[in-house]
Formats: C-alpha cells, sequence, structure tokens
C-alpha cells in the first residue's frame, strides 16, 4: 500500500485526505476493505465489532422493530434490501424473518433496489472518505497526504481545496480557533443520495454513528476521525494504510435534508438504545417468555446492544418512510 500510494503522489503531488483515505480502504486486492480477510467481529484477533456481531439477536430485534413500525402487511410485501453487507454475510443469515424477501448488496454489486423496500444499513456510511479541514491563520485550508523527506507519509495543507470540496463544501463558520478541525463527511451524504436516488418506495433503517453539523463544527476541535486496528483505537490515520480501518462519525444534518429532498418523511432519529427498546425489544422478549426461551447469555447481549455505556449512546438510528403504500389490513403509512 506505501508504494502504490507513493507512486500516486510522485505522478500528481500531495493528494487530498479524501483520496487517501479511498485509496486506503478500497484499493482493489490492497485496501482494508479488499483484502480477503475477516475484519468485523468480537475475536480480539479481528479490528472492530458493530451490533450485528451480535446475532442472531440483534437481526430479530430489527425483524420485531420493523413490524412495529411499519406493520406486518407491509413487511409482507416488502424486500428486506441489507446494503453494505460483509462478503459472505448478512444480517438476516439463519432467522426466520417478516419480509417478502432478502437482498444483500455488497461491495460492487450494482445498487438495485425494488419497490417496495426496507432499506438497511449498518456502519456504512461512517465507512466512506472524508475530507480535512483546518482553521489556519484565518481561513480553512484543506488537508492532504504528501511525501516526507524520508519516504514517509505525511500530512499537508493543500495550496487550494480539491474540486470536490468546492463544490460540496457547506458553510463554513466564519471564525474558528487556530487549528480547529472538521473531518468531512461528504462521501457519506453522496452514498445515501445514491440510495435514495432509485424509484423506490418504502422505508430505510439506518444505524451509525454521528453528530449534528453544529457539533462538528462547533465542539469537536480535534475532529471525529479515528482508525481501529484488534479493537483499539489509533490516532495515526497515515502509518499504517490499508491495515487499518478508518471513520469519521456522519453528519445527521445532511443525511436528513437527502431523505426530505428525495421526498422522505416521517424521518426520526433515535439513539439505538431508545430504538430497540421501544420498538423492538418489549414484544420479541414477550415471545420469547411465552416460549420458555430466554437466557442469561440473550440477557448479556442485550445489555451490550442498549447500555448507555456499551453500544447503546454510541450509535443512532435514522429512519424514514417514502410514499403511502397501499396495503392491506394494518400497514401503517410510509
Amino acid at each position: 500500500m506505501h508504494e502504490h500510494l507513493s507512486r500516486l503522489i510522485n505522478a500528481r503531488g500531495p493528494i487530498g485526505f479524501a483520496e487517501f483515505i479511498h485509496e486506503a480502504l478500497y484499493a482493489p486486492k490492497i485496501g482494508f476493505y479488499r483484502r480477503p480477510r475477516p475484519r468485523v467481529g468480537l475475536d480480539s484477533r479481528l479490528d472492530f465489532y458493530t451490533a450485528a456481531s451480535f446475532q442472531p439477536l440483534f437481526a430479530e430485534l430489527i425483524c420485531s422493530a420493523a413490524v412495529q413500525i411499519w406493520g406486518a402487511a407491509f413487511c409482507e410485501q416488502a424486500t428486506f434490501v441489507e446494503v453494505g453487507a460483509e462478503p459472505e454475510k448478512s444480517a438476516m443469515d439463519g432467522i426466520a424473518h417478516p419480509f417478502a424477501a432478502l437482498r444483500v448488496i455488497r461491495l460492487d454489486d450494482p445498487l438495485v433496489i425494488p419497490s417496495p423496500s426496507i432499506v438497511f444499513c449498518n456502519e456504512l456510511l461512517d465507512a466512506q472518505p472524508f475530507h480535512r479541514l483546518v482553521f489556519h491563520q484565518g481561513r480553512w485550508r484543506e488537508r492532504g497526504v504528501t511525501l516526507q523527506a524520508n519516504g514517509a507519509l505525511g500530512e499537508c495543507l493543500l495550496p487550494t481545496w480539491t474540486p470536490e470540496l468546492r463544490v460540496g463544501a457547506p458553510e463554513l463558520p466564519e471564525s474558528a480557533p487556530e487549528g480547529y478541525q472538521i473531518d468531512l463527511p461528504l462521501r457519506a451524504t453522496q452514498l445515501l443520495q445514491s440510495i435514495v436516488a432509485q424509484p423506490w418506495n418504502g422505508a430505510l433503517l439506518c444505524f451509525d454513528y454521528g453528530k449534528s453539523w453544529h457539533e462538528l463544527s462547533q465542539e469537536c476541535p480535534q475532529g471525529t476521525a479515528r482508525g481501529y486496528h484488534r479493537h483499539r483505537m489509533v490516532t495515526d490515520l497515515i502509518e499504517h494504510p490499508g491495515a487499518i480501518d478508518i471513520t469519521c462519525h456522519v453528519c445527521w444534518d445532511f443525511l436528513t435534508e437527502t431523505l426530505e429532498a428525495s421526498g422522505f418523511d416521517e424521518i426520526v432519529l433515535e439513539r439505538q438504545e431508545q430504538f430497540l427498546v421501544r420498538h423492538g425489544l418489549e414484544p420479541w422478549w414477550r415471545q420469547r417468555e411465552a416460549s420458555g426461551a430466554g437466557s442469561a447469555e440473550e440477557r448479556r447481549r442485550i445489555q451490550e446492544l442498549i447500555h448507555p455505556d456499551r453500544l447503546g449512546h454510541k450509535f443512532q438510528v435514522l429512519r424514514a418512510g417514502r410514499k403511502k403504500l397501499a396495503c392491506p389490513g394494518q400497514c401503517r403509512s410510509l
């Protein structure tokens, strides 16, 4: 990966931080998400875990919540479309589900979404490249990556903004403390735009971690980007490209505006704890108790998903619906 990036920089000069992350994560065969190895799970040899690592519990709670929110009749007509699943895995593996069909869209698969659908993604948007801006000597400058004299990669300030940033940057604060940094998740928004630009009706269910634009631009002076390797946070994002996960918080305001502009309504943002407890856990647990099931291990996994000190507050859930669908029975409008 270092040789690949060195050739790129030698040929073109310093590259924007977003382009560096794109190569580090998605360069064919050598990017973090392109390497043929497991990355996600509770095993200490892997890099990080998500709510989906607590299966089948997480999937069952999603099914329970979908029925509670959108109605059994709609779920029986809808395709559950998972976007961004890991290779050879999906959220609904091995469980009984209430949906008409399942579809999994992985990296490089065509983005084809039938109608009606429930489109689900879990920690997909935060895995997209992002731009880095820093307030330096009275103005916002874009960070890039260059080669240092010793051949190592290093961060730099680009002389001008890259074209993508010039077109897509939101209105930035007129002033900020010297060195204030914004990790700007433009490509997360672009990915959601490509998903909702498809002519499908139904619902969106997105699990991720993010902040408001006010928080990103006013309350996070060091930015929100992080790296992860074997369940440990890495602060130097350019030292081992291709070997670590690189991520930053999404901007919920950008995503909500994208949904509104694409005809979605009933847009709700909740903490993962609120979503699972309010919509999924109670009916699921009643069913488990009625069947005599339930175990200490299940209770431990529930706590992992909903406890404020674990995943419950770290992650949020964005959901929305588009158009009213003519469904029989108890199907609710979307």
